[in-house]
């Protein structure tokens, strides 16, 4: 191998990251299937109609969800 050939690895995979927001839950006191009820509700809706339908949502899933994309928009 030639020298510095990690370091050209690391550029080329820093250069496919995905830019897009993320945010992770973590420790959720909330199966996952009922959290992929609302999830499915607001997936691929833009923010602010995301963040009304789980507003408005009375699954406790949604209370978490909410605080995650607040965190996400942040």
């Amino acid at each position: 191998m030639a020298k510095g050939h990690r370091s050209q690895i690391k550029r080329e995979r820093n250069a496919k990251k995905d830019t897009r927001p993320s945010a992770k839950l973590s420790y959720a006191r909330v199966s996952v299937q009922k959290a992929c009820f609302v999830l499915d509700a607001i997936r691929g809706k833009d923010v602010q109609t995301a963040l009304g339908i789980v507003t408005y949502n009375p699954r406790y899933a949604s209370s978490l969800i909410e605080k995650l994309l607040k965190s996400a928009i942040a």
